[in-house]
């Protein structure tokens, strides 16, 4: 029962960013969080995350992981937040990328286990063909493609061994086929290694929608459905709403909850119609009954092994060194630093002669 607001002088100004919103990550499962803009998605990814941009919002509700208060602390020992900007080196190729976070995440294990987790991932991620080049930022530095670039932010944040990962618009500005391999990499991975995956997702196609286990909308902050992917339109259409044939259900779900596209009192009607069903009541009950949710791994089960604090000065200095030595913006600005210099130290030099030169003359006289 989460709610966020912006605080202002009286009640009346207070700006609700959030509502009573409950739901449960399974460990597994995908859970996408659907909605338009402005319902609040990103706003409850960093109250899953702990995040700073909470700082100076009113806030209630508890977030739980396993029957514990989930803070900032333990959340960075059991998960990991992907933003929607991808914060990589640009001059840094893949694979030194993945050693880099192996190293920083897993720095007290073995030299032979950080290369091969790394090597590992790489290929999880389908990355092996692009190890050697450089990540690139679009701009100064070409590098890999957008998708693989996605792909090795989320490899980053795997590189922690998370029991739940979070994720903001992990498809944004993605091509169709490159954001459906993204969830599906997503879907595998939670199903294998047994993770609880939580992403936001910016009108996915009908492909993506069918990979979602569990589904959560969003509407001016507020909970629409949240359950069970493949049951959400049998429960829109209990409310009267029928998605078209051959429609996408995630289309027909923005258009009846965005309250930019459709009136205010119908998207009331639908959160005010989830508050009272019986599978909000259910989903209440699961979300307090912690021991009979999802079996995600114990806590003790979920320490990660970070780097100490000499071994982080050690990576980051290396890492900054390797960034300005293959920074094009510098490798530019040598050649004409070095001829300014040289300038510099003629002229100098000059006026030394010509000085001595005046010395000279002055005292032949």
């Amino acid at each position: 029962d989460v709610s966020v607001a912006v605080p202002g002088r009286c009640r009346r100004l207070r700006i609700e960013l959030l509502r009573g919103v409950s739901t449960e990550i399974h460990c597994g499962r995908l859970l996408a969080i659907l909605g338009g803009s402005g319902a609040g998605k990103t706003t409850l990814l960093n109250v899953l995350a702990q995040g700073q941009l909470l700082q100076g919002l009113s806030r209630s509700g508890e977030v739980t992981f396993n029957g514990r208060t989930l803070d900032q602390q333990l959340f960075q020992e059991v998960g990991s937040y992907v933003e929607q900007v991808d914060t990589l080196w640009p001059t840094m190729t893949v694979g030194e990328t993945l050693r880099f976070a192996a190293g920083l995440y897993q720095g007290r294990a073995s030299r032979e286990w950080r290369k091969a987790k790394a090597e590992a991932m790489l290929q999880e991620m389908g990355l092996t063909g692009c190890r050697k080049v450089v990540v690139g930022d679009g701009v100064l530095v070409r590098g890999v493609s957008g998708g693989q670039r996605r792909r090795l932010s989320i490899a980053v944040g795997l590189m922690k061994r998370p029991s739940v990962l979070v994720l903001d618009e992990p498809t944004s500005g993605l091509d169709s086929a490159a954001a459906e391999a993204i969830v599906d990499l997503l879907a595998d991975y939670a199903a294998e290694h047994n993770i609880g995956v939580v992403c936001t997702i910016h009108q996915p196609s009908s492909y993506t929608f069918r990979r979602f286990q569990q589904l959560l909308v969003l509407a001016a902050g507020r909970v629409c459905y949240s359950g069970a992917a493949c049951d959400a339109l049998e429960h829109f259409e209990s409310l009267g709403l029928t998605c078209e044939p051959g429609l996408n259900p995630a289309e027909f779900i923005l258009r009846r909850t965005n309250p930019d596209f459709c009136s205010a009192e119908q998207v009331m009607h639908l959160c005010d119609a989830w508050k009272a069903s019986q599978k909000a009541a259910t989903e209440a009950v699961d979300a307090c009954g912690m021991n009979r949710m999802c079996a995600l791994p114990s806590y003790k089960e979920c320490e990660w092994e970070g780097a100490g604090w000499a071994r982080q000065c050690r990576l980051l200095a290396k890492r900054a060194v390797v960034g300005h030595l293959r920074n094009p913006a510098v490798l530019a600005g040598r050649p004409e630093r070095f001829e300014l210099a040289l300038r510099k130290k003629l002229s100098a030099q000059r006026r030394r002669e010509s000085h001595g030169e005046l010395v000279g003359a002055i005292r032949d006289h």
